[in-house]
Protein backbone atom coordinates (compact mmCIF):
# COMPACT_ATOMS: atom_id res chain seq x y z
CA UNK A 1 0.00 0.00 0.00
CA UNK A 2 2.85 2.36 0.86
CA UNK A 3 4.54 1.77 -2.54
CA UNK A 4 1.29 2.44 -4.38
CA UNK A 5 0.86 5.79 -2.61
CA UNK A 6 4.44 6.82 -3.44
CA UNK A 7 4.01 5.95 -7.12
CA UNK A 8 0.71 7.83 -7.23
CA UNK A 9 2.33 10.83 -5.54
CA UNK A 10 5.28 10.73 -7.97
CA UNK A 11 2.95 10.58 -10.97
CA UNK A 12 0.91 13.46 -9.60
CA UNK A 13 4.05 15.55 -9.06
CA UNK A 14 5.26 14.82 -12.60
CA UNK A 15 1.87 15.78 -14.03
CA UNK A 16 1.76 19.02 -12.00
CA UNK A 17 5.32 19.96 -12.98
CA UNK A 18 4.56 19.24 -16.64
CA UNK A 19 1.42 21.41 -16.55
CA UNK A 20 3.35 24.24 -14.87
CA UNK A 21 6.17 23.96 -17.42
CA UNK A 22 3.69 24.09 -20.32
CA UNK A 23 1.92 27.12 -18.81
CA UNK A 24 5.22 28.94 -18.32
CA UNK A 25 6.23 28.12 -21.90
CA UNK A 26 2.92 29.36 -23.32
CA UNK A 27 2.81 32.53 -21.21
CA UNK A 28 6.55 33.28 -21.35
CA UNK A 29 6.09 36.57 -23.24
CA UNK A 30 3.67 37.95 -20.67
CA UNK A 31 5.83 36.74 -17.78
CA UNK A 32 9.00 38.32 -19.19
CA UNK A 33 7.14 41.54 -20.02
CA UNK A 34 5.83 41.75 -16.47
CA UNK A 35 9.24 41.02 -14.94
CA UNK A 36 11.17 43.54 -17.01
CA UNK A 37 8.56 46.28 -16.66
CA UNK A 38 8.52 45.78 -12.92
CA UNK A 39 12.25 46.49 -12.76
CA UNK A 40 12.13 49.47 -15.13
CA UNK A 41 9.44 51.30 -13.14
CA UNK A 42 11.46 52.43 -10.19
CA UNK A 43 9.92 54.83 -7.70
CA UNK A 44 13.26 55.74 -6.13
CA UNK A 45 13.73 58.91 -8.18
CA UNK A 46 10.92 61.41 -8.63
CA UNK A 47 9.72 61.95 -12.16
CA UNK A 48 10.65 65.32 -13.58
CA UNK A 49 8.11 67.12 -15.69
CA UNK A 50 9.12 67.03 -19.33
CA UNK A 51 8.51 69.82 -21.77
CA UNK A 52 6.57 69.02 -24.90
CA UNK A 53 8.61 67.29 -27.55
CA UNK A 54 8.81 69.36 -30.76
CA UNK A 55 8.21 66.26 -32.86
CA UNK A 56 4.99 65.49 -30.99
CA UNK A 57 3.92 69.11 -31.37
CA UNK A 58 4.61 68.90 -35.10
CA UNK A 59 2.77 65.57 -35.41
CA UNK A 60 -0.30 67.01 -33.67
CA UNK A 61 -0.75 69.80 -36.22
CA UNK A 62 -3.19 69.57 -39.11
CA UNK A 63 -1.47 69.96 -42.49
CA UNK A 64 -4.50 69.64 -44.72
CA UNK A 65 -4.33 71.81 -47.87
CA UNK A 66 -1.06 73.49 -46.87
CA UNK A 67 1.72 74.05 -49.39
CA UNK A 68 4.36 75.30 -46.94
CA UNK A 69 4.88 74.07 -43.39
CA UNK A 70 6.87 76.17 -40.93
CA UNK A 71 8.94 74.08 -38.53
CA UNK A 72 10.43 75.60 -35.33
CA UNK A 73 9.13 79.02 -36.41
CA UNK A 74 11.54 78.88 -39.38
CA UNK A 75 14.51 79.03 -37.02
CA UNK A 76 17.30 76.48 -37.75
CA UNK A 77 18.85 74.72 -34.79
CA UNK A 78 22.30 74.11 -36.30
CA UNK A 79 25.35 76.30 -35.87
CA UNK A 80 27.76 77.67 -38.45
CA UNK A 81 30.29 75.02 -37.36
CA UNK A 82 27.80 72.37 -38.41
CA UNK A 83 27.71 73.84 -41.92
CA UNK A 84 31.47 73.73 -42.49
CA UNK A 85 32.68 71.11 -44.94
CA UNK A 86 36.42 71.56 -44.44
CA UNK A 87 36.69 68.21 -42.66
CA UNK A 88 34.61 66.40 -45.27
CA UNK A 89 30.93 65.76 -45.42
CA UNK A 90 28.75 66.15 -42.35
CA UNK A 91 27.36 62.66 -42.60
CA UNK A 92 29.68 59.80 -41.65
CA UNK A 93 28.76 56.21 -42.44
CA UNK A 94 30.59 53.07 -41.41
CA UNK A 95 31.27 50.11 -43.68
CA UNK A 96 28.37 48.32 -45.28
CA UNK A 97 27.01 45.12 -43.82
CA UNK A 98 26.76 41.83 -45.69
CA UNK A 99 23.53 42.93 -47.38
CA UNK A 100 25.09 46.17 -48.64
CA UNK A 101 23.29 48.48 -46.22
CA UNK A 102 25.18 51.45 -44.75
CA UNK A 103 25.41 51.70 -40.99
Amino acid sequence: MYGYQRRWLRRLMVIVMTVVAVLIFVKRDAILYHLFNQFSQSTAAPKTPQKQDPQKKLAAQDFTNQQVIAVNDNQPNFTTNDLKTTAGSWQKLSHRDWLGRPR
